[in-house]
């Protein structure tokens, strides 16, 4: 099957949003050998569909899913598109958010989604609504993102969303100048001013307002609970530009000049330009930017007065306008989607007859519980212990619990997490090797004899008992070999046809490889 048959976050495929609502970055999919996760919603086919799973980043409150199939062979598949909020799938504790199917055999098949929550993950499905599947049941995806004009976004807590590879149109008008937030990070934030956000992937990111029509700034922020309610410091590296010396693009100008009855001239140069502020994003940090004008610089050249000449720089007044604020990244990075829990350590040991098992976790975001599920083919599982999570995390935290009936033997443990949400995640499988002995020898009886030898036989474990006989001249005179299951049985050596004089009782077991001898005496 394909690798995103499965419906967890390690195994569905990322569909990056194209921000251009005229073209499309497309992804190839195929449900070739695919197999079933969950039954199909009312109206949208199959009760089993085949089906493949894919998830989005949402860039804005709309976006626009297309399936196209792709032509093999003059069969194509009937494609069915479902979307899920919260999970992958219900059975991950997802919501479905409604589906979609082609009307014709080998057509594309568009669902327009609104509503959406940006930077948030929304995951889909993909499988074949036809009875006939094709050799090659391939198809295209493709996300598409608007530009989003926005004048609304005057706090940090009503930013609009940006996605790295995406411009969006603003102004800098919407909200009064305010320090509220945290403070200068690019020099002057007196202007007022527009906020915009962007969830890091790792990319290095350089923002820019290129094309501006007034002298622009950038203060980019991090906040301290990650969200528009903590306190706000500026990004760490993050490289501003000042005006007049940026590189990603440079700033217009405005040259006047006058002149007074021809003894001197003024000439002052304006700078109507942008900045530029490149950092590279952590991924799954929310990033706060805000975007205002600046008390705009310029050149003053005074030529031809009488005993002076020389030039000055100075402020003006702050100014507001229009730009489009431009995330280009080197290059943008596919988004992942953050993990519940970032696990450093998972062993387990034996400890006697108990095996202690422990993790330790670098973080955790809206980790519920853990489970500690045992087995002994590392196949079956079942539950063995309950352990909470810690909700949120970013610290370094240390878990263990105790495995008091491990089985004898290797016995083999993973880890699973779940989400608030129910959504869970498992660890890799790991195994432990504790073996005991518990073979005992009891009850030899009669002792002396004058016939055959009795005793008794103890062990854990299922197996096959060589019995022997040894003379006191240390030569085997008698061999028996019998199969017990674990517990206690019953057992004879038998020494009727020997001749009377000590002997040896030698019981070996093959499981274990213990051996116990008692010296016997025959009358």
């Amino acid at each position: 099957p394909p690798i995103n048959d499965i419906c967890d976050s390690t195994h569905a495929v990322n569909v990056p949003v194209t921000p251009n609502p005229n073209s499309c970055v497309n992804v190839l999919g195929t449900v070739a050998y695919a197999t079933n996760t969950e039954v199909a919603s009312a109206g949208c086919g199959t009760t089993t569909p085949n089906d493949v799973w894919f998830y989005f980043t949402a860039g804005s409150s709309s976006e626009t899913l297309t399936v196209t199939p792709v032509n093999s062979g003059g069969t194509s598949i009937l494609p069915v598109v479902e979307v899920f909020n919260g999970g992958c799938g219900t059975v991950n504790g997802g919501t479905s958010l409604g589906c979609n199917a082609a009307v014709s055999n080998g057509s594309a098949v568009t669902v327009n989604l609104t509503g959406l929550t940006p930077m948030n993950y929304y995951w889909f499905r993909v499988y074949n609504n036809t009875t006939s599947t094709p050799a090659f049941p391939s198809f295209n995806l493709c996300v598409k993102q608007p530009i989003v004009v926005s004048n609304a976004n005057p706090t940090a807590c009503t930013a609009v969303p940006i996605l790295c590879g995406s411009s969006i149109s603003g102004s800098s008008g919407s909200s009064s100048a305010s320090t509220v937030y945290g403070p200068d990070c690019a020099g002057n934030r007196s202007a007022n001013g527009a906020w915009y956000s962007m969830i890091g992937d790792g990319s290095v990111v350089t923002l820019n307002t290129c094309g501006a029509n007034f002298d622009t700034q950038i203060n980019v922020y991090t906040s301290s609970d990650n969200t528009c309610a903590g306190t706000f410091t500026c990004a760490p590296g993050v490289s501003n530009d000042n005006v007049g010396t940026g590189t990603a693009c440079s700033p217009s100008t405005v040259n006047t000049t006058w002149s007074f009855w021809g003894l001197f001239t003024n000439t002052q140069t304006y700078y109507l330009g942008s900045r530029t502020a490149t950092f590279t994003t952590t991924i799954g940090k929310n990033y706060f930017i805000y975007i205002s004008g600046v008390a705009t610089q310029y050149n003053q050249s005074y030529t031809g007065f009488i005993g002076f000449s020389g030039e000055t720089t100075s402020p003006l007044a702050a100014t507001t306008g229009t730009f489009t604020l431009s995330a280009v990244g080197s290059p943008c990075k596919t988004p992942i989607i953050p993990l519940p829990i970032e696990l450093i350590s998972f062993e387990a040991k034996a400890q006697g007859r108990k095996n202690f098992i422990q993790w330790t976790t670098a973080s955790e975001t809206n980790n519920d519980y853990f489970t500690i599920e045992k087995s002994a083919d590392a196949v079956n599982f079942e539950p063995l212990a309950k352990v909470a999570g810690a909700g949120n995390s970013s610290s370094i935290l240390n878990y263990s619990t105790n495995d008091n009936n491990p089985i004898n033997g290797t016995t083999y443990y993973r880890l699973k997490q779940t989400d608030y949400n129910g959504a869970f995640t498992y660890s890799s499988v790991i195994s432990v090797d504790n073996a005991w002995t518990d073979v005992n020898v009891t009850n030899v009886h009669p002792n002396p004899t004058t016939n055959n030898i009795n005793f008794d036989f103890y062990t854990s474990l299922s197996g096959k008992v060589i019995v022997r006989i040894y003379d006191y001249m240390g030569r085997l005179v008698d061999e028996e070999n019998q199969n017990v299951n674990e517990g206690n049985s019953s057992l004879q050596a038998k020494m009727e046809n020997l001749s009377s004089g000590v002997y040896f009782l030698k019981v070996a077991f093959d499981k274990t490889g213990d051996i116990i001898v008692t010296k016997v005496v025959k009358n």
